[in-house]
């Protein structure tokens, strides 16, 4: 993969403006929003959230999902009956990064083995003064 300053900064930013849109973002997210950045933990999308979001951009972006199971990233809504049956890797404990979704993008498909197998960088995607896609948000000095 390209080192994420050739990659498409309007992709990025369209992807944030969905994710707002659909479930909110948190007043200081882009201060520290980098391509290690996970959905769940970081952004608190899980559940039904991120069983709607992930595939509608994978659909709009055209990216091959043959491999993807949504069940290593996310947790189940509400009280998941099946988890302790599930195996262990399809319990939501994957994180499914920025960096994972946008490599996807680029790449037109779904690679499972390279996507986790990749350290993503923990450097903020966004610096004081650069123009955010969600407006009302700024990052502080």
């Amino acid at each position: 993969m390209k080192p994420f300053q050739a990659m498409n900064r309007a992709t990025l930013d369209d992807i944030l403006r969905r994710v707002h849109a659909q479930t909110g973002l948190a007043r200081r997210a882009f201060e520290t929003l980098s391509l290690a950045t996970s959905f769940a933990a970081d952004l608190g999308i899980d559940g039904d959230d991120a069983n709607e979001l992930v595939p509608m951009l994978f659909h709009d972006y055209g990216v091959n999902v043959d491999g993807y199971d949504p069940c290593r990233y996310f947790a189940g809504e509400g009280f998941d009956w099946f988890w302790f049956s599930r195996d262990k890797n399809r319990r939501g404990n994957q994180p499914l990064t920025i960096g994972m979704l946008l490599s996807a993008i680029e790449n037109g498909k779904w690679d499972t083995e390279l996507l986790e197998g990749r350290v993503w960088s923990a450097e903020p995607l966004y610096r004081v003064g650069d123009v955010l896609p969600v407006a009302g948000y700024a990052i502080r000095p």
